[in-house]
């Protein structure tokens, strides 16, 4: 966990920092929040990367045997996608060519749960799925509803 132990002592900065701003009247509680999120997020982001990059590829046979059908080992990838966090979270996975279907096959993803997901992760999928959900096809805003590191999946970077 290299980068993730040097944000906290950061915390105690943050706050001290945070609580000098109200008392001078040059930031409320809405933008005091805001800080503490996206520093949350930062962190959640890095341990969730940091959980990705540690996993192991569940073999490293040339030849596997996925639904009765025989896969063989083709070359390495990379794994993208978009996690809870707003960030984007890439590694290199080995993929699989299964005889006769022009997908391929990833034992990492599916060792993850991810391979339903198309590029998202599975929380970031359900929050998708969810305010998605509740508007009319063409006039929803998630992005106005989560943080605005999520917004700028959608509509890209989000002025301060």
């Amino acid at each position: 966990m290299k980068n993730i132990n040097n944000f906290l002592p950061l915390v105690e900065i943050l706050v001290n920092e945070l609580i000098e701003q109200i008392e001078l009247n040059g930031i409320g509680l809405k933008k005091a929040e805001e800080r503490i999120v996206q520093f949350i997020y930062r962190i959640g982001h890095m341990m969730l990367e940091q959980v990705v990059h540690s996993v192991q590829e569940p073999t490293i046979e040339n030849r596997l045997e996925v639904e009765g059908k025989v896969a063989i080992y083709k070359d390495m990838q990379n794994m993208r996608f978009k996690n809870r966090f707003g960030e984007e979270i890439v590694r290199k996975r080995r993929r699989y060519a299964i005889a006769e279907e022009a997908t391929g096959y990833y034992q990492l993803d599916e060792k993850l749960g991810l391979e339903k997901y198309c590029g998202f992760s599975p929380l970031m999928t359900y929050l998708l799925t969810l305010f998605d959900g509740c508007e009319a096809y063409g006039t929803a805003r998630v992005g106005e509803l989560l943080h605005p590191a999520v917004e700028s999946i959608y509509f890209g970077d989000t002025p301060d």
